[in-house]
């Protein structure tokens, strides 16, 4: 067993990959929503690789003790990404995705380093106006995204304002429009938005 703790033969580390918390049991069942289905595509020891039904897309996720213990190539399961968790029939197994593990082994310091910065408390050269800097690290954001992929959907973005129908339909517009101008090449509509060019 990796980056166990042991006590009475029993490893007690609460975080992705290894045991899994009544608190993040709660948390599943407040989100049931985000469950996707899956199918094991390969399994070797502590890795396994999943292929989702329903897209084009897979996942490698990684757990504390051997997974083909557990799963079989070709079987159906669950992943719920947004809370590390793989469901194999009634087991639930807290994952880790494994390009986390990847970043955290290429960049072990990655926490001491932002400490540090802070601690130094930098000044910023950059005039930063009247913007919110969240704001401005979303927009950064989602503008790489549709960079990457035009056809992007921001469907994370709209999670926060389920309760907000107007909310809603804005970021599906902005959506929309960030995909059309991507797709035609429209640099100042994609980066700055809708209305930015009048």
């Amino acid at each position: 067993m990796s980056d166990c703790r042991i006590h009475d033969k029993t490893c007690i580390v609460y975080r992705a990959g290894h045991c899994l918390h009544p608190i993040q049991l709660r948390h599943l069942r407040e989100r049931p929503q985000h469950w996707r289905d899956g199918m094991v595509a390969d399994v070797e020891r502590q890795t396994a690789t999943i292929t989702y039904v329903h897209e084009a897309a897979t996942i490698s996720v990684w757990h504390h003790m051997p997974l083909d213990r557990w799963l079989i190539v070709g079987e159906p399961v669950s992943v719920h990404e947004n809370l590390n968790t793989l469901q194999i029939g009634n087991r639930l197994l807290y994952v880790e995705v494994t390009l986390r593990r990847l970043f955290d082994e290429l960049f072990p310091h990655t926490r001491e380093v932002q400490a540090a910065y802070r601690a130094a408390q930098p000044m910023l050269l950059v005039e930063g106006g009247t913007a919110n800097p969240g704001t401005l690290g979303a927009a950064f954001d989602y503008a790489t995204r549709f960079a990457l992929d035009p056809m992007y959907d921001a469907n994370i973005a709209r999670v926060g304002f389920l309760s907000d129908a107007e909310a809603v339909s804005n970021i599906t517009a902005v959506n929309a429009v960030a995909q059309v101008a991507q797709a035609i090449g429209d640099r100042v509509t994609a980066i700055v938005g809708p209305g930015a060019a009048d």
